[in-house]
């Protein structure tokens, strides 16, 4: 807690690595195997997390680049601001972005739901690919321009040309962006 750094690195095996109040110029990477990773108001330029079975959750993420990855096990996203890829083989995805946030987004997930809370007042672009039970919940002033028997859509939210995008990729579960108030 309350650290900062050039580079910050954190592995562990099992149980539960939580930390907050860090600030790295470059870099902070998160590691386990079977554990869960619980984080809050981390702050950097490249961010990588990962954990083979457990829950990664990060209330107050700000960084340039985003690499976050489970097997089997929840993402649970607060008040995120940046971009990179979030992805689940097994297990929900729910995140929230920050107000005044720019980001390129892309979130996948093999098997379970995927959902997306924007705040009003925030444009973006967005492109959904589902497999088996396509998406479920968009914002009312979403404007669609591009599907594919609804296993792909195309589409944005404000300015057509935003250069926010969110990118979602799921085989079996519910995808859902919904703005939040």
């Amino acid at each position: 807690s309350n650290t900062s750094a050039n580079v910050f690195h954190v592995n562990g095996h099992s149980g539960i690595l939580s930390s907050n109040d860090v600030d790295a110029k470059e870099e902070i990477s998160y590691h386990t195997v079977s554990g869960n990773i619980e984080l809050e108001n981390i702050k950097t330029k490249n961010f990588f997390g990962d954990t083979k079975s457990g829950k990664i959750v990060v209330n107050e993420l700000t960084s340039e680049n985003i690499d976050l990855v489970t097997d089997t096990g929840l993402i649970l996203l607060n008040n995120l601001n940046g971009s990179g890829s979030v992805k689940s083989d097994v297990g929900k995805i729910n995140l929230s972005l920050a107000e005044k946030s720019k980001f390129n987004l892309s979130i996948q997930s093999k098997v379970g739901n995927i959902a997306v809370n924007v705040l009003p007042a925030v444009f973006f672009k967005f492109k959904i690919n589902t497999k088996k039970i396509g998406p479920t919940d968009f914002p009312l002033d979403a404007i669609i321009y591009g599907n594919d028997d609804y296993d792909k859509i195309e589409g944005y939210v404000g300015k057509e040309d935003s250069t926010n995008l969110i990118d979602i990729s799921s085989k079996v579960g519910k995808v859902s962006i919904k703005i939040s108030n």
